[in-house]
């Protein structure tokens, strides 16, 4: 399913280095422009010291934004292999077993098996390996559905234990509000009805073999 993404994040980040750029020249220029205000003498020590001052930022900021890249990129790769994994013809076949033990009513290994999957992805959103909008542009969907169609099954465990799956039911909440913001629907609408319920189940049941 493709997903509109946001740039939200990325507008910001590049806004704040336009931010810092635009002070810097402006602490560069301050002796001259003091120079010219007061009829005096160009205080070179004061540029040169600024000058020191600006190089040192300007080097913080390249070396922020080398390890972003980095994390961005080990992010990206992490993503790749868990999405081969959820894709694969085992995990396919788990799927198919996991929807018909919903549809049956009977939860079992194959339900926890998909659920397991869904919080290591949660607990890497919540350690900061991956991040939450990347998450939300690639397993959004099935998150969500796989969500409320166990939510009685959710509620029975973490009733005697809210720590029983608590990163994948807080993933699902960051990704609603994410849903929300990007969709301008209301947390009402975006639960999904008993038959797209029944259309996800169906799908996931008759999940063809991989080539």
């Amino acid at each position: 399913m493709v997903r509109r993404t946001s740039a939200g994040s990325g507008r910001s980040g590049k806004a704040t280095f336009v931010l810092v750029g635009v002070v810097l020249a402006v602490m560069l220029m301050l002796p001259f422009l003091y120079a010219t205000y007061t009829g005096t003498a160009v205080d070179f020590n004061a540029v040169s010291a600024l000058s020191g001052v600006v190089a040192a930022v300007v080097a913080a900021l390249a070396l922020i934004a080398e390890n972003q890249r980095s994390r961005f990129s080990t992010g990206v790769d992490l993503l790749l292999s868990l999405d081969d994994r959820f894709n694969s013809e085992g995990m396919r076949n788990v799927r198919r077993m996991a929807a018909q033990e919903i549809i049956g009513k009977k939860p079992a290994e194959n339900v926890d098996e998909v659920l397991d999957f869904f919080e290591m992805v949660g607990l890497l959103v919540h350690k900061g390996a991956l991040d939450v909008w990347i998450v939300w542009h690639e397993f959004s969907p099935w998150i969500r559905r796989y969500f409320y169609a166990l939510k009685d099954y959710l509620d029975k465990w973490r009733k005697d234990d809210p720590t029983v799956y608590s990163d994948f039911v807080t993933l699902h909440e960051e990704l609603t509000r994410i849903e929300m913001k990007e969709t301008g629907c209301s947390r009402q609408d975006d639960i999904p009805s008993k038959g797209a319920l029944d259309e996800f189940l169906k799908d996931e049941l008759n999940l063809a073999p991989t080539r």
